[in-house]
């Protein structure tokens, strides 16, 4: 499982600030790249990215990323599954979830207009100038990752960094603000 912390750039944009599992005090959203094929496996993957979420604040939706590799070879109907036991998982801890994919990723293995996913917005990963239309509703669009934004390097001093840049179509910070979805539900 890959993390990566997410921060508000604007009410339309989003930034991925780094990878790996190091997280930030003050983190606004976050995402979880899922590499499970099985519920057993999204059971430990979701216990180690609710682990690092504990004690955490959000004012945008923790997003659940269904795209890898691993999980072509299950089918469209067992992923479609998966990915909404998923969501329905981080939901139950008291946060809003978010589906997070690319659009030929979602178009070719997941059901996104069917019943399952039907319940989550999407964050859909489709790199282009105009806003895609594939036939499903989508909350956020994330258009280009190699925006550059002054201030933001790499780890390498001197050296700008390609940022991922997104639209938002709700007022996710709102949302959660108003409905109290803001941190985990202890005990959950």
């Amino acid at each position: 499982m890959k993390l990566r912390n997410l921060y508000a750039g604007t009410a339309l944009a989003l930034l991925i600030v780094s990878a790996g599992p190091s997280w930030s005090q003050d983190t606004a959203q976050a995402e979880a790249e899922a590499q499970a094929v099985n519920r057993e496996q999204a059971d430990k993957e979701l216990a180690y990215f609710k682990k690092l979420l504990t004690g955490r604040s959000f004012e945008l939706p923790v997003a659940v990323d269904i795209e890898d590799e691993v999980q072509k070879p299950l089918g469209k109907a067992a992923l479609t599954d998966l990915t909404a036991y998923m969501l329905s998982t981080v939901e139950s801890w008291g946060v809003y979830a978010l589906l997070y994919t690319g659009l030929w990723f979602g178009n070719t293995f997941l059901y996104m207009g069917g019943a399952a996913l039907k319940p989550y917005d999407v964050w859909l990963a489709a790199y282009r100038t105009k806003k895609p239309a594939p036939g499903w509703p989508f909350g956020m669009w994330q258009y280009t990752s190699k925006a550059h934004i002054p201030g933001v390097v790499d780890a390498i001093p001197g050296k700008v960094t390609n940022v991922d840049m997104s639209h938002a179509y709700k007022d996710y910070a709102g949302i959660i603000s108003k409905k109290g979805l803001t941190r985990l539900r202890e005990g959950k």
